[in-house]
């Protein structure tokens, strides 16, 4: 399971099941570690998109 996860020093991230920072494309297609500062809204909501995909663990 994709979790939103915090730490003092990163602010909120999402991870993959395996522990590994998640990339996500940015509008120039380049991947970018999903690093949300203060917002775990956000963090929590990409863990839950994740998730939902079919055949994704």
């Amino acid at each position: 399971m994709h979790q939103a996860r915090h730490s003092e020093e990163r602010g909120w991230y999402v991870v993959d099941p395996w522990g590994h920072m998640v990339h996500v494309p940015e509008e120039d297609g380049e991947l970018r570690a999903a690093f949300f500062d203060d917002d775990r809204a956000a963090a929590e909501a990409l863990a839950a998109r994740l998730n939902e995909r079919p055949g994704q663990t």
